[in-house]
């Protein structure tokens, strides 16, 4: 698969070399020099210095696949993506906003882009965190009603040592299904007769309103978040506080020279 990101600031230099590691043929566009040329000094890929609001630049990656727009303005990144789709008829676009509208289900389809607010995601993975200090990470479905969180099993874990076939009484109780275990550096789909072990990671999916009975009824032990620390003022910091300020038990302190 070949896949184009189109900007290396931060994000763009993650993601390209995320891809090219994983073996995808990968392209960087971006009209500053030293960004293209140390992406490329680095790593495998094609790096491409030209400015993407012009046909002729993008035309040199018109064979590529999937497009990934994720420049620091997300104006650009919508004009960029309106070449691709109108211009050189690219149907797989991803592009990086800033806006929850422009991220919206009815937007992203009358675009015909997939588009991602990296701002909103950041704070959710954030009050994840908060929330949920037990998990490893914490992935959302249907709409947020169902999470796929992923746990590492303890010596002292109700899982350790079990087959999940032990667990068919609780799950009549409350509905969940662990889809995967990693072990090893290699991923397994569960049975019956799979027994876990301490060090395992498991994906446990479960609806949202029974992530906290859940838990509890396995007897996981964690210490809740109480103390956040926040350095410095952005767009961000100000987003994330309007979503944590009133969490309850949580003491927030902020510093910044201003």
């Amino acid at each position: 698969m070949k896949i184009c990101v189109i900007g290396a600031g931060v994000v763009g230099s993650y993601l390209a070399s995320r891809f090219a590691k994983d073996g995808y043929e990968v392209a960087v566009v971006d009209f500053d020099k030293l960004k293209v040329e140390s992406l490329t000094g680095r790593l495998d890929i094609l790096g491409i210095e030209c400015n993407a609001l012009e046909l002729k630049c993008l035309e040199q990656v018109k064979d590529f696949e999937i497009f990934i727009v994720v420049t620091d303005k997300e104006e650009i990144n919508l004009a960029i993506s309106a070449i691709l789709r109108g211009l050189l008829k690219k149907d797989k676009v991803l592009i990086r906003v800033n806006s929850n509208v422009l991220a919206a289900p009815p937007i992203r389809e009358l675009l015909g882009i997939e588009a991602v607010n990296t701002t909103a995601e950041i704070i959710s993975n954030i009050t994840d965190i908060i929330n949920f200090p037990f998990a490893l990470s914490v992935a959302r479905f249907e709409k947020g009603k169902l999470f796929l969180i992923k746990y590492q099993i303890k010596t002292d874990d109700i899982f350790s040592g079990r087959q999940l076939s032990e667990f068919k009484a609780l799950r009549e109780k409350i509905p969940f299904t662990i889809a995967a275990v990693e072990r090893e550096g290699e991923v397994i789909i569960p049975k019956g007769k799979t027994i876990l072990y301490p060090q395992d990671k498991i994906y446990i999916a479960v609806r949202e309103r029974d992530v906290k009975g859940l838990f509890e009824e396995l007897f996981i032990k964690f210490t809740p978040v109480n103390n956040i620390f926040i350095l410095g003022y952005s767009s961000l910091v100000v987003e994330l506080l309007k979503r944590i300020s009133d969490m309850e038990g949580l003491k927030i302190k902020f510093v910044d020279p201003d």
